[in-house]
Parts: C-alpha cells; structure tokens; sequence
C-alpha cells in the first residue's frame, strides 16, 4: 500500500478496483481512488508511465493476489506483458468495470469519496 500511496503523491492515477470491502479503509485511508464490485475477481495491474525517456505500458495479470500470504505462503502466478495492444486491452476493460462497478460484498455504495472517473 505503501507504494501506492507514494505513486499517487507523485501525481500518478492510482485506482483500486476491489471485491471485497475488507481492503477499502486501507485505500481509503492512502487516499487511493477506488470502486467496488463483488463480482470482479480480475487479478491485474495496468502501467502506463513515462520511465527512461519514454512512454511504456505493461500488464501484470494472473492468480496473485497483492498480499502477504500470495506473496510467501500461495503457489500463485503473475504474468507480466509489455505490448502496447494486450495493455490498451486491459486498459478498456478496466474502463467498463470501473464504470460499471457494483458494492463491495453487498454493502455500501461502491466508491471512494475521491472522484469517480
């Protein structure tokens, strides 16, 4: 969370798309912009930034979660893809689940106080 937090006061759009309720007061917390939708069981992680003189995009995607216990005790995968086309992909489909995000869990509204676009 660390991380996110020090990306977002660098200036960069950080958002959260999450299942669960449980992790909303940690983003909201950071200040990290975030949606709800308790259907959403996506695993993914959409850069786009200028890095090295240059503008790159990657996806990270697969069965890890950013947790602890994904990170030192599951047998999960992360796939990373730089490839402007599969990102740009990615990127489209976030815009619809952010769009059309549902509660968190059934329970409250689904969105952080931050802006929602």
């Amino acid at each position: 969370m660390g991380q996110l937090k020090h990306l977002k006061d660098l200036g960069c759009d950080v958002k959260a798309l999450i299942q669960k309720q449980e992790g909303a007061e940690t983003l909201k917390a950071a200040g990290i912009n975030y949606h709800c939708d308790g259907y959403n069981h996506n695993k993914l992680m959409l850069i786009d930034a200028y890095y090295a003189g240059s503008w790159r995009k990657a996806v990270f995607t697969g069965s890890y979660n950013l947790t602890a216990n994904s990170a030192h005790d599951s047998n999960d995968a992360m796939l990373r893809v730089i490839n402007d086309w599969v990102t740009n992909q990615y990127v489209e489909q976030f815009k619809t689940l952010w769009a059309g995000s549902n509660a968190c869990d059934g329970a409250g509204d689904g969105s952080s106080d931050g802006s929602s676009d």
